[in-house]
């Protein structure tokens, strides 16, 4: 865990239309200066899909003895951790400076360390097998939220997924076809318009008919309908910020 301040020099331009419809490019700066948590694994946590933590403001630390708990080995080396970390932070920065603008000419991160330490973090893994399949669900041992998992998706709603989708699309290409008809030339447009929109409804369904036998929570790679947003190597401390635009 490497608590850093981010600064980060972005510059260049925003672009604007004129009266006349000219494309107006006008230079601009932005200077980030910013804190920023970085957390990442330190062993190796498997099939768990565990990027980051986010430590929360009323967690203590405790004295506990190896033999009572169980506990994963470090497998990442100090050294490689924090050049990682670094490099996150100063990336990070100059993003969130790059952020406001519609183009880059020039972009320069600095990082200033102010805390690496190694954090052992508590969490529940609920492993069940549910229709023969196995699941699994991995708790923040302090909050209590899901962080990651795959669970059983719903037989039903991917039919319903799949009547839906078939029928919403079935009556907007025969909108489409309806007005094409009966407009001319100018019903052309409107059909390739909901053709389009028909496609989109269609595509949607299928994936919520396709995948919607497995739910996936977090980080987790894999076929299955996504929840939630996983929790990512990088945290903002936003009421630290003195960022300034130029």
């Amino acid at each position: 865990r490497l608590i850093a301040r981010g600064k980060a020099c972005v510059c260049g331009y925003i672009e604007r239309k004129d009266k006349d419809d000219h494309t107006i490019r006008e230079p601009r700066e932005v200077l980030i200066n910013r804190e920023y948590i970085y957390t990442s694994s330190a062993c190796n946590v498997g099939d768990l899909g565990l990027e980051g933590i986010r430590v929360p403001d009323n967690a203590k630390p405790i004295f506990f003895d190896d033999a009572d708990i169980v506990t994963f080995g470090v497998t990442t080396s100090k050294d490689d951790s924090f050049r990682e970390g670094e490099d996150y932070i100063k990336n990070k920065a100059i993003s969130d400076g790059a952020r406001s603008l519609d183009g880059v000419t020039f972009q320069k991160g600095f990082v200033f360390p102010k805390g690496f330490t190694l954090v052992y973090y508590p969490f529940w893994v609920i492993r069940y097998t549910y229709e023969e399949r196995s699941y699994f669900a991995t708790v923040d041992g302090i909050t209590g939220d899901v962080l990651t998992g795959r669970a059983p998706g719903s037989v039903a709603s991917q039919a319903n997924s799949a009547g839906i989708g078939g029928a919403i699309s079935g009556v907007l290409v025969g909108i489409g076809g309806g007005l094409c008809t009966g407009l001319g030339e100018d019903g052309g447009m409107v059909f390739i318009i909901l053709l389009i929109a028909a496609a989109c409804v269609f595509y949607f369904c299928y994936q919520r008919f396709r995948y919607g036998d497995e739910i996936i929570t977090g980080n987790l790679e894999g076929k299955g309908l996504k929840s939630g947003d996983g929790v990512g190597k990088i945290e903002t401390i936003s009421h630290d910020s003195y960022d300034h635009f130029y």
